[in-house]
């Protein structure tokens, strides 16, 4: 898949402000799955692209909560357990979806 220069600043800026957003509440995909699907990304490549971007930023934040002492850490590792067996089962839930019926699921499911 090309990229263009136009695609890449959209992406860019949206993927900026989700950092942000992420910090602050979560829910940095709200903004970025759409972006990708409007600039004509396959489904399944969003997928993944978009969770790489969640993990460095999640990191990111984490570090500096965890810096400043505002991590309830026995909640955050329970939490985490299950967060990291949602996200294996969901990951092979995407990847044997055809793709018109991942993107119907994220359509769906993203409000």
């Amino acid at each position: 898949m090309e990229l263009h220069m136009s695609t890449f600043v959209i992406i860019s800026i949206a993927f900026f402000f989700a950092g942000i957003i992420d910090a602050v509440s979560g829910g940095g995909g709200l903004l970025t799955l759409p972006t990708f699907m409007l600039t004509g990304f396959p489904v399944h490549l969003i997928a993944g692209t978009n969770q790489c971007s969640c993990l460095l930023g999640g990191f990111t934040s984490l570090f500096k909560f965890i810096k400043s002492g505002h991590v309830y850490r026995f909640t955050a590792v329970i939490a985490g357990i299950n967060a990291i067996i949602g996200s294996v089962l969901g990951a092979r839930l995407n990847l044997i979806l055809p793709a018109k019926y991942l993107q119907i699921i994220m359509i769906v499911i993203l409000p």
